[in-house]
Protein backbone atom coordinates (compact mmCIF):
# COMPACT_ATOMS: atom_id res chain seq x y z
CA UNK A 1 0.00 0.00 0.00
CA UNK A 2 1.94 2.96 -0.89
CA UNK A 3 1.48 6.58 1.22
CA UNK A 4 -1.38 8.76 0.48
CA UNK A 5 1.45 11.47 -0.48
CA UNK A 6 3.01 9.48 -2.91
CA UNK A 7 0.67 8.31 -5.11
CA UNK A 8 3.90 6.89 -7.74
CA UNK A 9 7.78 6.97 -8.14
CA UNK A 10 9.81 9.27 -7.86
CA UNK A 11 7.35 10.79 -5.20
CA UNK A 12 8.95 9.04 -2.24
CA UNK A 13 7.58 8.33 0.96
CA UNK A 14 7.52 11.10 3.16
CA UNK A 15 7.27 11.78 7.25
CA UNK A 16 4.59 12.14 9.27
CA UNK A 17 5.43 14.22 12.79
CA UNK A 18 6.13 12.07 15.33
CA UNK A 19 5.89 14.59 17.82
CA UNK A 20 2.53 14.85 18.10
CA UNK A 21 -0.03 12.55 17.66
CA UNK A 22 -2.60 14.52 16.00
CA UNK A 23 -5.91 13.62 13.87
CA UNK A 24 -5.73 15.22 10.23
CA UNK A 25 -8.84 15.85 8.73
CA UNK A 26 -8.67 17.39 5.25
CA UNK A 27 -7.04 21.02 5.82
CA UNK A 28 -7.91 21.14 9.58
CA UNK A 29 -5.80 20.16 12.05
CA UNK A 30 -7.22 18.77 15.74
CA UNK A 31 -5.60 19.14 18.98
CA UNK A 32 -6.59 17.18 21.73
CA UNK A 33 -6.23 18.09 25.65
CA UNK A 34 -4.44 14.98 26.14
CA UNK A 35 -2.19 16.17 23.68
CA UNK A 36 -1.75 19.27 25.18
CA UNK A 37 -1.49 17.78 28.92
CA UNK A 38 1.18 15.80 28.04
CA UNK A 39 2.94 18.46 28.16
CA UNK A 40 16.01 32.95 7.75
CA UNK A 41 19.08 35.97 4.18
CA UNK A 42 18.41 33.09 1.59
CA UNK A 43 21.09 31.16 -0.04
CA UNK A 44 21.88 31.08 -3.65
CA UNK A 45 23.50 27.86 -2.98
CA UNK A 46 25.24 25.89 -0.18
CA UNK A 47 26.23 28.70 2.02
CA UNK A 48 26.18 32.26 0.29
CA UNK A 49 23.12 34.63 0.94
CA UNK A 50 20.68 36.95 -0.05
CA UNK A 51 17.64 39.04 0.68
CA UNK A 52 15.65 37.00 2.60
CA UNK A 53 11.44 37.13 1.71
CA UNK A 54 8.68 38.73 4.07
CA UNK A 55 6.16 36.27 6.24
CA UNK A 56 2.37 37.22 4.81
CA UNK A 57 0.35 39.22 6.93
CA UNK A 58 -1.62 36.69 9.43
CA UNK A 59 -4.63 34.47 9.19
CA UNK A 60 -7.81 34.77 11.92
CA UNK A 61 -8.94 31.22 11.85
CA UNK A 62 -12.31 30.35 14.09
CA UNK A 63 -11.43 27.56 16.36
CA UNK A 64 -14.39 25.43 16.36
CA UNK A 65 -17.24 26.68 18.82
CA UNK A 66 -18.56 23.09 20.22
CA UNK A 67 -16.15 20.16 20.11
CA UNK A 68 -17.48 16.94 18.98
CA UNK A 69 -15.58 15.35 21.19
CA UNK A 70 -14.82 16.06 25.30
CA UNK A 71 -11.35 16.17 24.59
CA UNK A 72 -11.40 18.01 21.38
CA UNK A 73 -10.03 21.48 22.46
CA UNK A 74 -10.23 23.32 18.92
CA UNK A 75 -9.85 22.91 15.37
CA UNK A 76 -7.31 25.22 13.58
CA UNK A 77 -8.51 25.30 9.63
CA UNK A 78 -5.80 27.94 8.69
CA UNK A 79 -4.59 26.01 5.51
CA UNK A 80 -5.99 25.97 2.37
CA UNK A 81 -5.23 21.92 1.44
CA UNK A 82 -4.34 18.85 3.23
CA UNK A 83 -1.74 19.24 5.79
CA UNK A 84 1.13 16.70 5.92
CA UNK A 85 3.03 17.53 8.65
CA UNK A 86 2.75 19.07 12.39
CA UNK A 87 5.67 19.71 14.83
CA UNK A 88 5.83 21.08 18.46
CA UNK A 89 7.78 23.59 19.46
CA UNK A 90 10.47 22.48 22.49
CA UNK A 91 8.13 24.86 25.11
CA UNK A 92 4.88 23.05 23.70
CA UNK A 93 3.80 26.82 23.38
CA UNK A 94 3.34 26.95 20.10
CA UNK A 95 2.63 24.16 17.09
CA UNK A 96 4.03 24.64 13.17
CA UNK A 97 2.15 22.68 10.55
CA UNK A 98 2.68 22.58 6.71
CA UNK A 99 1.60 20.54 3.51
CA UNK A 100 0.07 20.58 0.20
CA UNK A 101 -0.66 24.30 0.30
CA UNK A 102 2.91 25.15 -0.16
CA UNK A 103 2.83 27.17 3.54
CA UNK A 104 3.98 26.48 6.95
CA UNK A 105 1.68 27.98 9.70
CA UNK A 106 2.52 29.03 13.39
CA UNK A 107 0.22 29.31 15.90
CA UNK A 108 -0.65 29.06 19.58
CA UNK A 109 -0.83 25.50 20.65
CA UNK A 110 -3.29 26.84 23.44
CA UNK A 111 -6.05 28.07 21.25
CA UNK A 112 -4.87 28.50 17.33
CA UNK A 113 -4.38 32.09 17.89
CA UNK A 114 -1.93 34.60 16.68
CA UNK A 115 -0.49 32.37 13.53
CA UNK A 116 1.56 33.73 11.04
CA UNK A 117 2.04 32.16 7.73
CA UNK A 118 5.88 31.38 6.05
CA UNK A 119 5.53 30.83 2.22
CA UNK A 120 9.01 30.32 1.06
CA UNK A 121 8.62 27.51 -1.12
CA UNK A 122 6.92 26.88 -4.57
CA UNK A 123 5.75 22.95 -3.87
CA UNK A 124 4.18 21.16 -0.85
CA UNK A 125 6.11 20.80 2.25
CA UNK A 126 7.00 17.38 3.20
CA UNK A 127 9.34 17.99 6.32
CA UNK A 128 9.26 20.57 9.36
CA UNK A 129 11.26 20.34 12.31
CA UNK A 130 11.98 23.01 15.34
CA UNK A 131 15.34 23.54 16.51
CA UNK A 132 16.74 22.29 19.81
CA UNK A 133 16.72 26.40 20.90
CA UNK A 134 12.77 26.75 19.61
CA UNK A 135 14.66 30.19 17.41
CA UNK A 136 14.65 28.39 14.51
CA UNK A 137 12.47 26.00 11.85
CA UNK A 138 13.95 23.85 8.81
CA UNK A 139 11.31 22.75 6.32
CA UNK A 140 11.78 20.82 3.07
CA UNK A 141 9.59 20.82 0.04
CA UNK A 142 9.11 18.84 -3.38
CA UNK A 143 10.16 22.47 -4.83
CA UNK A 144 13.78 20.56 -4.00
CA UNK A 145 15.11 23.20 -1.17
CA UNK A 146 15.01 23.08 2.33
CA UNK A 147 14.99 26.22 3.96
CA UNK A 148 15.81 28.03 7.41
CA UNK A 149 13.58 30.09 8.88
CA UNK A 150 12.68 32.45 12.06
CA UNK A 151 10.75 31.15 14.42
CA UNK A 152 9.19 34.04 15.54
CA UNK A 153 9.22 36.02 12.82
CA UNK A 154 9.23 34.01 9.44
CA UNK A 155 12.34 35.58 7.99
CA UNK A 156 14.12 32.93 5.99
CA UNK A 157 17.27 32.34 6.88
CA UNK A 158 18.93 30.27 4.50
CA UNK A 159 17.59 28.12 1.73
CA UNK A 160 19.61 25.37 1.19
CA UNK A 161 19.89 23.80 -2.71
CA UNK A 162 22.15 20.98 -2.51
CA UNK A 163 19.46 17.94 -3.31
CA UNK A 164 17.90 16.77 -7.10
CA UNK A 165 14.76 16.26 -6.17
CA UNK A 166 12.61 16.66 -3.35
CA UNK A 167 13.55 16.73 0.64
CA UNK A 168 11.46 14.15 2.66
CA UNK A 169 13.13 14.56 6.02
CA UNK A 170 15.19 17.36 8.02
CA UNK A 171 16.29 17.02 11.44
CA UNK A 172 18.60 19.41 13.55
CA UNK A 173 21.85 18.13 14.92
CA UNK A 174 21.33 17.78 18.64
CA UNK A 175 23.79 21.50 19.36
CA UNK A 176 21.38 23.06 16.42
CA UNK A 177 24.68 23.62 14.38
CA UNK A 178 24.12 21.56 11.73
CA UNK A 179 21.04 20.03 9.78
CA UNK A 180 20.48 16.74 8.28
CA UNK A 181 18.16 16.56 5.57
CA UNK A 182 17.62 13.59 2.66
CA UNK A 183 15.12 12.72 -0.14
CA UNK A 184 14.43 11.46 -3.38
CA UNK A 185 17.73 11.81 -4.68
CA UNK A 186 18.93 8.92 -2.31
CA UNK A 187 21.80 10.94 -0.04
CA UNK A 188 21.65 12.36 3.09
CA UNK A 189 22.73 16.00 3.54
CA UNK A 190 24.59 17.55 6.23
CA UNK A 191 25.45 21.31 6.16
CA UNK A 192 25.65 24.14 8.27
CA UNK A 193 22.63 25.55 9.87
CA UNK A 194 24.13 29.58 10.31
CA UNK A 195 25.86 29.16 6.40
CA UNK A 196 23.84 26.49 4.45
CA UNK A 197 27.33 24.85 3.51
CA UNK A 198 27.31 21.30 2.79
CA UNK A 199 29.69 19.66 6.03
CA UNK A 200 29.32 16.04 4.50
CA UNK A 201 27.73 13.94 2.29
CA UNK A 202 26.57 10.51 2.66
CA UNK A 203 25.62 8.20 -0.35
CA UNK A 204 24.93 4.66 0.68
CA UNK A 205 21.14 4.16 -0.11
CA UNK A 206 19.95 2.89 -3.45
CA UNK A 207 16.39 4.68 -3.60
CA UNK A 208 14.77 7.26 -1.73
CA UNK A 209 15.67 8.49 1.78
CA UNK A 210 12.49 8.79 4.05
CA UNK A 211 13.23 9.98 7.27
CA UNK A 212 16.86 10.78 9.36
CA UNK A 213 17.44 10.78 12.87
CA UNK A 214 20.65 11.70 15.03
CA UNK A 215 21.95 10.11 17.75
CA UNK A 216 21.27 12.03 21.18
CA UNK A 217 25.44 12.95 21.09
CA UNK A 218 24.84 13.86 17.95
CA UNK A 219 27.95 11.36 16.77
CA UNK A 220 25.64 9.56 14.45
CA UNK A 221 23.01 9.45 12.39
CA UNK A 222 20.27 7.06 11.35
CA UNK A 223 18.55 6.67 7.98
CA UNK A 224 15.84 4.72 6.47
CA UNK A 225 14.73 4.16 3.07
CA UNK A 226 12.75 2.95 0.13
CA UNK A 227 15.89 0.50 -0.77
CA UNK A 228 14.40 -1.85 2.82
CA UNK A 229 17.57 -1.17 4.44
CA UNK A 230 18.00 1.59 8.02
CA UNK A 231 21.80 2.47 7.81
CA UNK A 232 23.86 3.62 10.48
CA UNK A 233 26.73 6.13 9.97
CA UNK A 234 29.54 8.16 11.10
CA UNK A 235 28.14 12.29 10.97
CA UNK A 236 31.65 13.58 10.97
CA UNK A 237 32.82 11.78 7.93
CA UNK A 238 29.96 10.37 6.46
CA UNK A 239 31.63 6.73 6.74
CA UNK A 240 29.03 3.73 7.07
CA UNK A 241 29.01 1.62 9.65
CA UNK A 242 26.41 -0.81 9.63
CA UNK A 243 22.79 -1.42 7.78
CA UNK A 244 20.42 -3.34 9.48
CA UNK A 245 18.41 -5.42 7.06
CA UNK A 246 15.45 -6.49 9.43
CA UNK A 247 12.35 -5.08 6.84
CA UNK A 248 11.07 -7.07 3.82
CA UNK A 249 9.70 -3.86 2.55
CA UNK A 250 10.72 0.01 2.17
CA UNK A 251 11.17 1.40 5.60
CA UNK A 252 8.94 4.62 6.14
CA UNK A 253 10.20 6.02 9.82
CA UNK A 254 13.42 5.62 12.11
CA UNK A 255 13.73 7.02 15.31
CA UNK A 256 16.85 6.50 18.16
CA UNK A 257 15.86 6.05 21.36
CA UNK A 258 16.36 9.15 23.75
CA UNK A 259 19.00 7.22 25.83
CA UNK A 260 20.85 6.42 22.74
CA UNK A 261 20.56 2.85 23.51
CA UNK A 262 17.86 1.46 20.26
CA UNK A 263 16.90 2.31 17.31
CA UNK A 264 13.09 1.55 15.95
CA UNK A 265 12.01 1.46 12.40
CA UNK A 266 8.68 0.61 11.09
CA UNK A 267 7.71 0.53 7.15
CA UNK A 268 5.65 -1.08 4.40
CA UNK A 269 6.03 -4.86 5.74
CA UNK A 270 3.63 -3.89 8.61
CA UNK A 271 5.86 -4.32 10.98
CA UNK A 272 7.67 -1.80 13.47
CA UNK A 273 10.96 -3.21 14.70
CA UNK A 274 13.34 -2.46 17.73
CA UNK A 275 16.98 -3.31 17.68
CA UNK A 276 20.55 -2.45 19.06
CA UNK A 277 21.94 1.18 17.94
CA UNK A 278 25.61 -0.18 18.21
CA UNK A 279 25.35 -3.31 16.07
CA UNK A 280 21.45 -3.71 14.85
CA UNK A 281 21.40 -7.06 17.05
CA UNK A 282 19.00 -8.23 19.20
CA UNK A 283 15.40 -7.17 17.21
CA UNK A 284 12.20 -6.79 19.10
CA UNK A 285 9.30 -7.11 16.59
CA UNK A 286 6.41 -5.58 16.98
CA UNK A 287 3.27 -7.54 14.33
CA UNK A 288 0.33 -6.39 15.68
CA UNK A 289 -0.62 -3.76 12.48
CA UNK A 290 -2.05 -5.00 10.24
CA UNK A 291 -1.00 -2.23 7.52
CA UNK A 292 2.16 -0.31 6.52
CA UNK A 293 3.50 1.19 9.84
CA UNK A 294 4.27 5.00 9.08
CA UNK A 295 5.26 6.67 12.21
CA UNK A 296 7.00 5.96 15.49
CA UNK A 297 7.41 7.88 18.74
CA UNK A 298 9.75 7.03 21.69
CA UNK A 299 8.51 8.01 25.33
CA UNK A 300 10.88 10.20 27.00
CA UNK A 301 12.56 6.86 29.36
CA UNK A 302 13.24 5.00 26.31
CA UNK A 303 10.83 2.28 27.25
CA UNK A 304 7.86 2.73 25.36
CA UNK A 305 7.14 3.19 21.56
CA UNK A 306 3.55 4.74 20.15
CA UNK A 307 3.42 3.32 16.11
CA UNK A 308 0.98 4.79 13.89
CA UNK A 309 -0.46 2.92 10.76
CA UNK A 310 -2.58 2.92 7.76
CA UNK A 311 -4.88 0.21 9.98
CA UNK A 312 -6.19 3.53 11.41
CA UNK A 313 -4.56 2.71 14.91
CA UNK A 314 -2.34 4.25 16.84
CA UNK A 315 -0.27 1.69 19.33
CA UNK A 316 1.39 1.81 22.26
CA UNK A 317 4.17 -1.36 23.32
CA UNK A 318 6.95 -2.30 25.51
CA UNK A 319 9.94 -1.69 23.22
CA UNK A 320 12.19 -3.49 25.35
CA UNK A 321 9.69 -6.80 24.95
CA UNK A 322 7.07 -5.84 22.30
CA UNK A 323 4.12 -6.66 24.02
CA UNK A 324 1.23 -4.36 23.63
CA UNK A 325 -0.34 -2.03 25.70
CA UNK A 326 -2.97 -0.49 24.51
Amino acid sequence: MKHPLTPSLPDAQTQISRRALLIRAGSAVWISSILLGCGTPASNGAGSTTQSASPSAPLSPTPTAVPPDPNLLFTYKGHSAEVYIVAWAPDSTRLASAGRDQTVQVWDARNGSNPYIYKGHSDRITALDWSHHGDRIVSGSRDGTAQVWNAQTGKLLITYNGHEGEVLTAAWSPGDTHIASAGVDSTVQIWNSQTGKLFTSYKGHSDAVTVVSWSPDGKHITSSSLDKTVQVWDAQHGTHLFTYTGHSDAVNSVAWSHDGKHIASCGQDKTAQVWNAQDGSSPVLYTEHTATVDALSWSSDSTLLASGSYDRTVQVWNALTGSRLY
